[in-house]
């Protein structure tokens, strides 16, 4: 597991939490093709910019073809983080892959469904639904 923290404009690694931070699990014994990403803190303006940064790098450097994104600790996301979401999504599905988004806390759960997002997500209550839906 990796924990990667967002502080100020800058990306460090293990420093406390302030801002926002992504933790990476591999969800299929090491094959780092299905990943459970867990961002923690608000998903917007400069954090968006890292937590799209990262998920990028899972993608396009690590190779992820399945992502669970787990937002039980992301208390807000703003229409551009959400957006983003939906690349995500087609990026995935273009290489065979699946998005799933787990624990939407209310306020994620808002934003999504007023900007119409929610019919392309499998949106989930527990990880193993989310491990289902991805085929994990």
């Amino acid at each position: 597991m990796r924990t990667y923290v967002q502080s100020g404009g800058r990306l460090s690694y293990a420093e406390p939490v302030d801002e926002l931070r992504l933790e990476t699990r591999d969800l299929d014994d090491g094959i780092g093709q299905t990943l459970l990403v867990a961002p923690a803190g608000p998903v917007r303006g400069s954090n968006g910019e890292f937590f799209r940064a990262e998920v990028d790098r899972l993608i396009d450097e690590e190779g992820a073809c399945s992502l669970v994104l787990d937002f039980g600790e992301v208390e807000s996301i703003d229409s551009s983080g959400a957006g983003y979401l939906l690349n995500v999504h087609d990026r995935l599905e273009a290489r065979g892959g699946k998005l799933a988004l787990l624990n939407l806390s209310p306020g994620v759960r808002i934003v999504i469904d007023s900007i119409g997002l929610t019919s392309f997500f499998s949106i989930c209550q527990t990880l193993e639904d989310a491990l289902d839906e991805v085929g994990a």
